[in-house]
């Protein structure tokens, strides 16, 4: 069984994370769309997200290879979200899916089996998918694309108290 604080990623410029730093923050893990074209997500949203919960949320923007994303296109990418300063973090390529050819990276492992996050079975379905991760490091909730982040359902998350969320 995985626990979300014994895992480590790296940013897109390569440096270590542990999300061990984040006990007591939110994290909100975000996929993100590796083309302008794409509106899903936009980088103003996830700054202007991160500026209003900068004391307790966390923004973690997930690059995954299965979106299209190559070894080599880490600047590309930096240009597209970084801008003035984000505030927000992007991992490096990750694989979201398991398959017989790649093995799923152990970040979406934890947020997509119930066995590892104690709460849900779900799949990683592409680009504007987010998870949310409450202060005591459970996952309570997953919403899709279709939801902006400037939707009144998203500030409700990061404003639950963080109390294990009960199944119903």
């Amino acid at each position: 069984m995985i626990e979300i604080y014994n895992i480590s990623i790296n940013t897109i410029e390569g440096n270590k994370i542990e999300l061990n730093e984040y006990r007591g923050k939110k994290i909100l893990f975000v996929v993100l769309p590796l083309s302008a074209d794409d509106a899903t997500i936009s980088a103003g949203a996830l700054k202007d997200l991160q500026k209003r919960h900068d004391s307790c949320l966390v923004i973690i923007g997930i690059v995954s290879e299965e979106n299209g994303f190559k070894k080599g296109n880490e600047k590309k990418v930096r240009d597209l979200y970084r801008g003035s300063n984000s505030g927000f973090l992007i991992t490096e390529g990750l694989i979201m899916k398991n398959s017989s050819a790649r093995e799923q990276s152990v970040l979406f492992q934890w947020l997509t089996t119930r066995d590892n996050n104690h709460q849900f079975n779900s799949d990683a379905r592409g680009a504007g998918q987010k998870f949310f991760v409450n202060e005591t490091g459970d996952l309570y909730a997953v919403i899709g694309a279709g939801v902006k982040l400037c939707d009144p359902v998203v500030e409700r998350m990061l404003t639950l108290p963080s109390t294990r969320m009960q199944k119903q």
